[in-house]
């Protein structure tokens, strides 16, 4: 694990001694940024150093009428120092569309972008405010959001019927999800250390890994093929997620959940004896030693079961931008109750709500603020 990141480490690039400035066309500025960065100016971000696995996320505000047809532009500027010791700038131009129509706005939004943005603003916010606030200011941001689409865009329809905007359908599941988050809500079981860890590299996470943390993969490995998998595709080898939920998780079955931090590979009571044999070289579950040594690795043996999981737990690690870290843990082992937390669609051990109860509640916002 420890070579593996300091691998990562030595060949990523770097950018030495940066500052990146923000220019917009008329009608637009940049208020606000988020990231772990010093600003001794309102306009310019220093680092010390920057690579393509840290995010800066730059809040723009509209105070002005813009042209539909010239559109807005915006220009971010970014001066470092190579390898080399050269002295570098590099310039991206970016060119947007411009609309007055709430309907068209609502088309365009990338929700992705936008999970990513609440993330961060709720871990700055963490360090003035109370959890409760701020999760509550997440609830109303989002409510006030969808009530606006249904106020303005949606088609009339029945007050009981829930309604949202076809590129923001996966907001809810999202931002429950990152009200649930340990490095918002923390628990017993997480450390004040591990919390700040979590939000210092929240504050810093790139839009796919925010995304990848914030509703992690639940895969289904035991009714994989019994072929290496060597040569294969990614979608190929890696089989379709299921959602993030414990009802998926069967008894007969093993599952690999990771979140982009780490990897769980669960193993169900009642996985099959020739499975286990194949992978594990043990008759069953019962018999796996997950302990010590075994707690986090895989044993190497030439059967195609136990080739094919490897080649898949090494595809997911190349995917992401750390080495994750394995957890392999049996059904009713002590630490399957932790395993429970990362299936963030569940109603959470501190009585957080499931997904199905925060939509209900989503929609009831939303109903009292149309009302």
């Amino acid at each position: 694990m420890l070579m593996s990141d300091v691998a990562n480490c030595v060949q990523k690039e770097y950018a030495f001694d940066a500052m990146v400035r923000v220019r917009t066309s008329a009608g637009l500025r940049p208020c606000d940024f988020h990231g772990n960065f010093y600003m001794e100016t309102a306009q310019d971000v220093e680092l010390g150093a920057m690579d393509p696995d840290k995010c800066v996320l730059v809040e723009l505000k509209h105070d002005d009428k813009l042209d539909e047809n010239a559109g807005a532009h915006v220009q971010v500027a970014l001066l470092y120092t190579s390898f080399a010791g050269e002295r570098r700038l590099r310039i991206h131009n970016m060119s947007f569309s411009c609309c007055t129509q709430l309907s068209d706005m609502y088309k365009a939004v990338e929700t992705d972008v936008l999970v990513n943005w609440i993330g961060k603003e709720a871990a700055r916010a963490l360090l003035k405010d109370s959890p409760k606030q701020v999760k509550e200011r997440i609830v109303d941001l989002c409510a006030n959001s969808l009530a606006c689409y249904r106020k303005n865009c949606a088609n009339p329809s029945s007050p009981g019927q829930l309604i949202l905007p076809e590129s923001m359908k996966l907001l809810p599941v999202y931002a429950n999800n990152v009200l649930k988050s340990q490095a918002l809500s923390g628990s017993s079981d997480i450390t004040v250390d591990n919390r700040a860890f979590l939000m210092h590299v929240l504050n810093s996470m790139t839009i796919s890994a925010s995304c990848a943390y914030f509703y992690p993969r639940l895969i289904p490995v035991h009714a994989m093929e019994s072929s290496s998998g060597s040569g294969e595709s990614v979608t190929k080898l890696i089989p379709p997620c299921l959602r993030c939920s414990a009802d998926k998780l069967d008894e007969n079955g093993c599952y690999i959940i990771e979140n982009g931090l780490l990897m769980v590979l669960w193993l169900g009571q009642a996985l099959g004896n020739h499975w286990m044999q194949q992978v594990f070289g043990v008759d069953s579950v019962a018999q796996l030693d997950t302990e010590g040594v075994g707690r986090h690795t895989i044993p190497v043996s030439e059967t195609p079961l136990n080739e094919r999981l490897r080649n898949i737990i090494s595809t997911i690690r190349s995917q992401r931008k750390k080495y994750l870290k394995l957890y392999v843990v049996k059904q009713r082992d002590k630490l399957d109750m932790w395993v429970r937390t990362l299936l963030l669609e569940d109603k959470g051990m501190d009585n957080s709500p499931s997904y199905v109860d925060f939509l209900c509640h989503m929609h009831k916002e939303i109903r009292n603020l149309l009302n």
